[in-house]
């Protein structure tokens, strides 16, 4: 079955992210957002950065040419080994210096923006917020039986998002009921998966491992 767009992917943090229920103006910015922050990305981006990671892969064989012109300039072509040896040196100063500017670029963005992840994850919330454990999976699950059930799931993971309070705890127990009645071998699957999971957690326990 097609992807639901209100799942996605983020491209700087790799989380998956779902998106507020009736697509409400600004839910993409909110999702750029949402994805910046939990990569560290806790203001607006600085332009040039945006520029440096345009160049991708091609920052390392830029960083190579430019050691081995300045070895060829310092010492004697001949010497292959030192040209080799200038090569390898950029490549790890190449490495260095993308983390370097990452690093700068994250620091220039809390300057301008917000003073913490936790508060920009805040302010977006209405629009998007880290997806449910095994949500695209669940997704795929009930509405590869039911394509109908798309709304009910979207808002019950949604909602689901927030277990601690009432209201998101009741959407998870909604969602597992769906899940049973539409796909159980899927739902016998995660039931299983926490079963082995809690019984690991026992034995650490019981081992004073945590």
């Amino acid at each position: 079955m097609a992807q639901v767009n209100w799942l996605t992917k983020g491209e700087r943090s790799g989380t998956t992210l779902i998106t507020a229920p009736g697509t409400p103006a600004g839910v993409e910015s909110g999702v750029e957002r949402l994805d910046a922050a939990l990569d560290g990305f806790t203001g607006p981006i600085p332009g040039w950065f945006r520029a440096f990671e345009k160049l991708g892969f091609w920052w390392y064989p830029i960083c190579a040419v430019v050691g081995v012109l300045l070895v060829l300039l310092l010492v004697d072509p001949a010497d292959a080994v030192r040209i080799a040896s200038g090569m390898a040196i950029s490549l790890v100063l190449a490495y260095l210096g993308a983390f370097a500017l990452n690093v700068a670029a994250k620091a220039q963005a809390r300057g301008r923006g917000h003073a913490s992840s936790q508060q920009a994850i805040a302010e977006v919330d209405p629009l998007a917020r880290i997806a449910p454990t095994g949500a695209r999976a669940l997704s795929d699950a009930v509405l590869g039986r039911d394509a109908g059930l798309e709304d009910q799931v979207h808002t019950l993971l949604w909602r689901s998002v927030k277990t601690t309070t009432a209201d998101g705890a009741a959407a998870s127990e909604e969602l597992q009921a769906l899940l049973a009645r539409t796909a159980p071998e899927h739902a016998a699957g995660r039931a299983a998966d926490a079963e082995r999971l809690e019984q690991q957690i026992k034995r650490l326990k019981e081992d004073g491992k945590i």
